[in-house]
């Protein structure tokens, strides 16, 4: 979304009038979600060989926390800003989780449909401040949980966990 500046108006005194305040007088700037996933659409087989992987998932994530806080310098309000961060955060645990889904060891098992993945507390709201914690609950329909799935949400939690403690958290 674009963030609608409005302007100060305060009077001209050589004109009798109203003029447009000079410290406003600028063009707006705004925030607009542009990460391109694709260097890190392929999560690697093997865990033990994702480090260059989390290396450039790491360097798209910090470009784009840059930009945000580029944008609230130039005067961006605080829940603009919170609200960019949680809306990057979503989209990063979204991605995670299909492109994990995607490796050959859950390709032929729909665990994505065994799960409901909850974000709770600040981020449940839409309220992630930026060096908040990520709160997230996996909700399973059945005490029984199938193997594939299991393993995918030790994945997923591993996966997320070392790209927030390695981004979002510092």
């Amino acid at each position: 979304e674009f963030l609608k500046q409005s302007f100060i108006w305060q009077e001209d005194e050589n004109r009798g009038g109203l003029k447009e305040n000079s410290r406003m007088n600028q063009t707006p700037h705004f925030y607009q979600f542009s990460l391109d996933f694709d260097p890190v659409t392929v999560v690697p087989e093997d865990s033990r060989k994702r480090t260059s992987y989390f290396k450039r998932f790491q360097e798209l994530l910090k470009n784009e926390k840059k930009k945000i806080q580029a944008w609230h310098r130039t005067g961006a309000g605080g829940r603009e800003i919170v609200q960019a961060h949680t809306g990057l955060v979503d989209e990063v645990i979204k991605h995670a989780a299909t492109s994990l889904a995607q490796i050959n060891k859950y390709a032929e098992s729909p665990v994505l449909n065994d799960f409901a993945l909850i974000a709770v507390g600040g981020y449940g709201r839409g309220e992630l401040n930026p060096s908040s914690d990520i709160d997230l609950l996996f909700i399973l329909p059945k005490k029984n949980v199938a193997p594939a799935t299991d393993s995918f949400i030790k994945d997923f939690i591993s996966l997320d966990l070392d790209l927030v403690f390695q981004v979002f958290l510092k």
